[in-house]
């Protein structure tokens, strides 16, 4: 989990962020994005669940720190939030094992495919959380642009799983 906070502890923002390599995060840039984070206070939360540090000053001694945060060149924060895409780099590699990254393109064809889904996010919205959950569901569509729309009517991304 890709936690941001301010500088006086009052404020704490969470993301997912997807480990892609042993020292490489994927993550939304609207996680990280300068103009939406000002403070540039980053870390990165290893365990499973975070729900037992509720604010930035229980949570912040118990993150990792990120060494550097790459944004997609063509990111755009503004709807329909075009190549919404980051990679941040680790000082030192995580002991998990990371995630294999497809390298073929996505097309139509695979609407309807088996997808397996895994964040940070609500599980009811208005209500924080920051435990990692997970669920089987499909690939429900594939736009003309960047957009892959994955989840069903019980299962689907909510707040929190950007990343």
């Amino acid at each position: 989990m890709l936690a941001s906070w301010s500088s006086d502890l009052t404020e704490l923002d969470l993301c997912t962020a997807t480990l892609i390599a042993p020292k490489v995060l994927l993550t939304a840039a609207h996680c990280v994005d300068a103009d939406l984070h000002p403070d540039g206070n980053f870390g990165v939360f290893t365990g499973a669940n975070a729900n037992g540090f509720p604010s930035a000053s229980t949570l912040v001694p118990q993150l990792s720190p990120i060494e550097e945060i790459h944004i997609h060149p063509d990111y755009d924060p503004d709807p329909p939030f075009t190549a919404d895409i980051a990679v941040i780099t680790l000082p030192e590699a995580l002991a998990a094992a990371p995630l294999p990254v497809l390298t073929t393109e996505f097309d139509q064809a695979l609407v309807g495919e088996a997808a397996r889904i895994v964040g940070y996010g609500q599980t009811a919205y208005d209500q924080p959380n920051a435990q990692k959950h997970s669920a089987n569901t499909i690939i429900a569509g594939i736009d003309d642009g960047d957009t892959i729309t994955v989840g069903d009517l019980d299962r689907r991304s909510c707040i929190g799983d950007s990343g």
